[in-house]
């Protein structure tokens, strides 16, 4: 049961980025001063067309991030499975 939750917790954590940055970005979330990718990224829209790697950086590093907690849930779900039976 512990190697599941752990499965779904590490999942979950990437959601829970996606959706964080998500709210900040739409004004919902976290305030401007704070520094969150979500603001980050919405406060690059006005400098996309001259500074376009404002824009990229954060989108970039979130997407390294929930990639990261997803191949952690991935390893962790092949882990806990038990070996196959070789056949006696």
């Amino acid at each position: 049961m512990i190697p599941s939750l752990l499965v779904l917790a590490s999942l979950d954590i990437g959601h829970m980025m996606l959706h964080a940055a998500g709210m900040s970005f739409l004004g919902l979330g976290v305030s401007a001063p704070t520094a969150e990718w979500g603001v980050m990224i919405n406060d690059a829209r006005q400098y996309i067309w001259t500074q376009p790697l404002q824009m990229v950086w954060p989108g970039l590093v979130l997407f390294i991030s929930v990639m990261a907690f997803n191949l952690l849930g991935d390893a962790l779900r092949g882990s806990s499975r038990s070996p196959p039976d070789r056949g006696a």
